[in-house]
């Protein structure tokens, strides 16, 4: 049983509504400073993400940064590779880098001046806490565009819930899409119901 495989077997071992998400292959929880919780998993066929979320000692939870790559479905399975890496935490910075789909998808995230570099491209949030980036397999240089969606988290690992309060998040999703290898199907149609899910 390969990497992906096993990652499938524990979502599906993981009841919907129950603790959704909590298996993400690089979940990332750690203290309230800003960036210091958050997961990195594929949300659909065609979307792959990673988010920052911080939680404070009442367990108010608070979304900081989304990054979605989009790209044709199923990208992100191949290769037999997947990991991320996080560095320069320090209430100020992060850097994080994720191989998967044959792919390096890297994000720095400074806190202070509210900047993201991603795939190379600087953006400046203005306010935004989401980072869509489109095409990401394609031969030219994805698009990259920014929006803003409600922060608040039951818990920082639960980024379905803020996806289901977006309906552009949904969109961007592509739930209808499917990945061409049946087996993986069955998986990738639990996430989406559990984005989807009200």
């Amino acid at each position: 049983m390969n990497s992906w495989q096993l990652f499938f077997a524990a979502v599906t071992a993981t009841a919907v509504g129950a603790t959704p998400l909590a298996q993400a292959p690089q979940a990332v929880q750690r203290s309230s400073t800003i960036g210091s919780s958050g997961g990195v998993r594929f949300l659909s066929a065609s979307v792959y993400g990673s988010w920052f979320a911080h939680q404070d000692s009442s367990g108010t939870a608070t979304l900081d940064l989304v990054v979605l790559w989009r790209g044709t479905p199923g990208w992100w399975t191949a290769g037999s590779q997947q990991g991320a890496q996080d560095s320069g935490i320090s209430g100020k910075n992060i850097s994080r880098t994720i191989q998967v789909g044959n792919r390096e998808l890297s994000i720095t995230f400074d806190i202070p001046i509210q900047t993201v570099r991603v795939q190379g491209v600087d953006v400046a949030l203005e306010g935004a806490n989401v980072i869509l980036v489109d095409g990401i397999d394609a031969a030219s240089a994805p698009a990259i565009t920014k929006l803003t969606i409600d922060p608040a988290l039951p818990e920082a690992k639960r980024i379905d819930v803020a996806v289901q309060r977006s309906r552009n998040l949904q969109t961007f999703l592509r739930c209808g899409e499917s990945v061409s290898d049946a087996r993986m199907q069955p998986y990738v149609e639990l996430v989406c119901a559990q984005m989807n899910e009200r």
